[in-house]
């Protein structure tokens, strides 16, 4: 071909490659501000199947109904802003969209009471017809006058099958109902949430929120705990705690640092799903004595108590016991002082007249007896 054939299709080729060069450019610039745009709307869909996954320690999320609400509050922003994952198992999906905040609410700070400055609470007890919409509405409660010891009532009717009921704060950081995925069985139409802490008391007379499916309910009444009355120690009788449902108040003003309490009963009723367990604690519950798990002792039938000087005036001014699976029978006061008096002054047993519980005299004093008309705990030394 002529030399100017050459030079022609020279200047074409490079004239095309540039156009390439251009255009590629052209879409990476869009890619970048699409990405840009995806990010600030911050939402995402396509199709993401989760197969089956190998099982992980930690909790999860019911997805059987094909949408999950994660709030983002001050406990979790870091995290969330840092990037999240997701897995599971026999779902797909579709799209992940964030719901903002109302304009109103834009002033505030990124902490959990944002989520939950809208609510119009209302007053306890209530009643109507509250119907949770398969999780899509919600029910907000409050009531400032709750203790520890009250119970939450919540009554209504099933409307399917896999009736679920949720109690939660607001900000869905804490959850009352402690089933699986944090939610109870409603399929009978009752439940009631025992409010066994002062901590518990708390969070749910600042408000709370009601969630679900398949129920619709009717009525949430509020059963006052019974006006303590105290008895004293040392202690006998048959207190039967029911299942963490009854309490037995005891006190002894005269009890002093180094004494002991000793916790004497029949586990035999103790099983695997319930075994025997006792709990000592302040009236309110703020303060717990029994810390061997968190809150509660295992017990044996036999359990001690050392009268410390961080326990003292709780101990003097009225402590509660709760439980399960157990009968308790007594509480014996084993003073520092009188174990040590005991061991030496034989004299005096000789000499005093010491009484039975059935206001019988007894020659060799031992365990609970009666001495100048009062109780008090006799060592057999």
């Amino acid at each position: 071909m002529p030399p100017v054939t050459n030079e022609y299709s020279y200047f074409n080729t490079k004239l095309m490659m540039n156009k390439k060069f251009f255009l590629c450019a052209l879409m990476v610039l869009l890619a970048g501000v699409i990405c840009v745009f995806a990010k600030s709307s911050a939402v995402w869909s396509g199709s993401f199947d989760a197969q089956n996954w190998a099982q992980i320690d930690g909790p999860y999320a019911d997805f059987s109904l094909g949408v999950y609400k994660l709030v983002v509050t001050g406990d979790n922003l870091n995290a969330i802003n840092g990037g999240i994952y997701v897995k599971g198992q026999n779902f797909t999906l579709k799209s992940v969209e964030v719901l903002k905040k109302s304009s109103d609410d834009s002033s505030s700070d990124n902490t959990s009471s944002d989520t939950t400055s809208g609510i119009e609470y209302q007053s306890l007890p209530w009643s109507g017809s509250f119907d949770p919409n398969n999780w899509n509405s919600q029910l907000a409660l409050q009531d400032k006058e709750l203790k520890a010891g009250d119970k939450l009532i919540f009554s209504g009717s099933a409307t399917g099958s896999y009736a679920q009921l949720q109690v939660a704060t607001p900000d869905f950081s804490t959850f009352f109902t402690k089933g699986d995925w944090n939610l109870v069985d409603f399929s009978n139409g009752s439940y009631t949430l025992s409010i066994d802490d002062a901590a518990t008391r708390d969070l749910l007379d600042s408000g709370f929120v009601v969630k679900g499916q398949h129920f619709v309910l009717s009525s949430v009444t509020v059963e006052k705990a019974p006006v303590l009355t105290f008895e004293e120690l040392p202690w006998m009788g048959s207190f039967d705690p029911n299942g963490w449902n009854n309490v037995l108040a005891l006190k002894d003003e005269n009890l002093k640092v180094g004494d002991k309490l000793v916790f004497v009963g029949d586990a035999s009723a103790s099983t695997e799903d319930a075994p025997s367990q006792i709990q000592v604690a302040a009236p309110d519950f703020s303060v717990f004595l029994t810390t061997d798990h968190e809150k509660y002792n295992d017990f044996d039938g036999n359990f001690t108590l050392e009268v410390t000087d961080d326990n003292v005036d709780l101990l003097r001014s009225g402590f509660v016991v709760k439980g399960q699976s157990y009968t308790l029978q007594e509480v014996r006061v084993v003073s520092s002082i009188s174990t040590k008096i005991n061991a030496v002054s034989g004299d005096h047993r000789e000499q005093a007249a010491y009484y039975n519980l059935m206001g019988q005299r007894m020659a060799q004093p031992k365990g609970i007896c009666i001495l100048h008309g009062k109780k008090i705990i006799q060592l057999n030394r």
